[in-house]
């Protein structure tokens, strides 16, 4: 693997964080090859804000997150993926670090630990239940925190265009299920924003949709899939 990194942006009206996700991609001790931006259908601001950063900029009629990465990953060049929510931030040795650890390794992705970000003059949203929320937390299920070698991405394939949740779980799911072993960085590099929109908050029933990917892969582990 080359140290040609893509980094992947699939936003949904993200004005109010996008620029700032962007530019942590954009300040890397390890500058990615290309920025691609994908907008599934945004009616606020984002449009114009994504036009002025230097990135690929796409739109797409509002299909969810998961159609928006891959279609983002579609028109990337870079020999591995890097996925940055639009609410995320990176620190600034983020991709560095996970190359290092990968050492060329195409068989195999890496994460890496998180902290959440929180607003200190907003209430945390409801669904937010986690006691001590300073805590650093590993990213397995968290896109931001992935890097995927496009040899691993191209084996396990896309995420599932009709899941509009878990679908991070589904393609973490489908990744162990096939061998594929995952290089863990115990140091956080990924700053996750707490905030009222975030897609997790959104979800009618996150425990339902969990479940059914789990079905899945043991389904998959029967043979049955």
């Amino acid at each position: 693997m080359t140290d040609r990194v893509s980094v992947i942006v699939p936003v949904y009206n993200g004005e109010a964080f996008l620029r700032e996700a962007v530019e942590s991609a954009l300040a890397q001790t390890h500058p990615p090859v290309d920025i691609v931006i994908c907008d599934d259908g945004s009616t606020d601001e984002t449009p114009r804000i994504a036009q002025s950063l230097p990135v690929v900029y796409l739109r797409q009629e509002n299909a969810g997150v998961s159609a928006a990465r891959n279609a983002a990953i579609a028109r990337a060049t870079g020999d591995a993926f890097a996925m940055l929510d639009a609410d995320d931030i990176w620190l600034p040795d983020k991709l560095a670090v996970q190359l290092a650890a990968l050492s060329g390794d195409t068989s195999a992705f890496a994460v890496c630990q998180f902290q959440f970000l929180l607003d200190p003059d907003r209430p945390l949203p409801a669904w937010f239940g986690r006691e001590n929320p300073e805590l650093p937390e590993m990213g397995y299920f968290a896109p931001s925190s992935w890097l995927v070698p496009r040899p691993v991405w191209e084996r396990v394939g896309p995420f599932r265009p009709e899941l509009r949740t878990a679908e991070d779980l589904d393609w973490f799911a489908r990744a162990s299920d096939a061998g594929i072993r995952r290089v863990v960085v115990p140091r956080t590099l990924l700053r996750r924003r707490v905030h009222d929109h975030n897609l997790t908050g959104e979800v009618p029933s996150p425990v339902q949709a969990w479940f059914d990917t789990l079905r899945a892969s043991v389904a998959r582990k029967l043979g049955r899939a």
